[in-house]
């Protein structure tokens, strides 16, 4: 009997004794990932700071040291991948937004379309449409996004879808919200010459004219399509059916379409 108890006392004072070094533990590594959060933090804002004071390098620095603290957290990596789009490091900026998609659970329609912004860069318009897309695709109501994707779809000639992007836009948003916005009126009116509406085009014409002052390279545009829509002998409305010759447009808006792409 007396064994047995003395069993049991041990057994009680090493269970507590475990007890206390797993306590200890758990208070060292919480104390530990407090340090390493606030670490964090501190190199995440330096990078900020840096950045304001266009002092690139420092802050592409501050976010590989925040990400070696942290390297299954997303912000780091994302915001190391604005950076190196910045500085033009563009292989850079694309490997560290293919590490926030692999790592991010949430909202990633941001990094899609920075990553259309580095492919575009890279003139591979293929894949910035594609980019491009999938930001849409997560908010199809988002300006920047519907913006960026029309005027890739443009570029790469895919001016139906284009236009039926930015007639979606114009159908499900107030007109308080795009009224006065000058961009979302030109992807209207490019995207409605493209497609050989003209009716309509003319009327975006109209409304770039009422929006632009001399000298911007924007009233140009408008000036070109309402001409094509008005002048081109091509350029007849049937209905529903609106029949016009692309090439007989192309010399109108060669000059200054590229501008408006950028």
């Amino acid at each position: 009997m007396k064994v047995k108890r003395m069993f049991k006392r041990q057994y009680v004072v090493t269970s507590i004794i475990l007890l206390i070094v797993f306590a200890s533990l758990f208070v060292y590594n919480l104390d530990q990932n407090k340090k390493r959060d606030a670490l964090y933090t501190e190199y995440i804002s330096k990078a900020s700071n840096n950045l304001g004071e266009d002092n690139i390098s420092s802050a592409i620095t501050n976010l590989t040291e925040a990400i070696e603290i942290k390297p299954g957290e997303p912000k780091a990596y994302g915001g190391r991948a604005f950076v190196y789009f910045l500085n033009e490091q563009n292989d850079e900026a694309l490997k560290d937004t293919e590490q926030v998609l692999s790592l991010s659970k949430g909202d990633t329609a941001h990094i899609y379309e920075l990553r259309g912004q580095i492919f575009q860069a890279k003139d591979d318009i293929k894949s910035a449409v594609e980019a491009y897309g999938l930001a849409y695709t997560a908010s199809s109501s988002d300006r920047d996004y519907v913006h960026r994707y029309v005027v890739s779809l443009i570029t790469d000639e895919q001016n139906d879808k284009a236009y039926n992007v930015i007639k979606k836009y114009f159908i499900d948003t107030d007109k308080n919200v795009y009224w006065e916005d000058i961009d979302i009126w030109m992807d209207m009116g490019i995207s409605s010459i493209a497609t050989h509406r003209c009716l309509e085009a003319g009327a975006n014409a109209w409304h770039l004219l009422n929006r632009t002052e001399d000298g911007d390279e924007r009233k140009d545009m408008a000036e070109a399509i309402l001409s094509t829509a008005l002048n081109s002998k091509d350029c007849i409305d049937t209905g529903d059916t609106k029949m016009t010759s692309v090439e007989s447009m192309k010399d109108a808006v060669a000059n200054t379409e590229s501008k408006i792409m950028k």
